[in-house]
């Protein structure tokens, strides 16, 4: 008795796991899948910002946008402060800038002759 539902369970179960999936595979179908996601994404963002601005009026939609980006550009660039490349564009940075220090103080002369403290 119980064993119909739950194989109708299973099997749609199992479907929408397939849907779910279908976006991440990397063949065409999952290309295709990914493409309709954002697109439907797309859509209801649209769809969702026309309606907050019909309800709201453009000077409040327009300030809630700017502190939602405000937001997000914060919270963006403290992730991206912690990622490995971003860190070691920060070290090639300041190497540069301090063998660009290091190459003036050279063309000034050599230490003793710049501190007289030395000599």
């Amino acid at each position: 008795r119980i064993e119909e539902p739950l194989e109708r369970l299973r099997i749609a179960m199992e479907g929408a796991q397939q849907l779910i999936e279908a976006p991440f595979k990397a063949n065409q179908a999952g290309k295709q899948a990914a493409t309709t996601v954002t697109s439907v994404g797309a859509g209801l963002t649209v769809l969702t910002l026309s309606l907050s601005w019909v309800l709201h009026g453009p000077g409040a939609i327009l300030e809630e946008w700017f502190w939602s980006a405000a937001f997000i550009c914060v919270g963006v660039f403290c992730f991206m402060s912690e990622l490995r490349f971003t860190r070691r564009y920060v070290v090639a940075l300041r190497a540069s800038m301090e063998c660009t220090k290091c190459l003036n103080a050279r063309a000034k002369g050599s230490f003793g002759e710049r501190c007289a403290f030395f000599t």
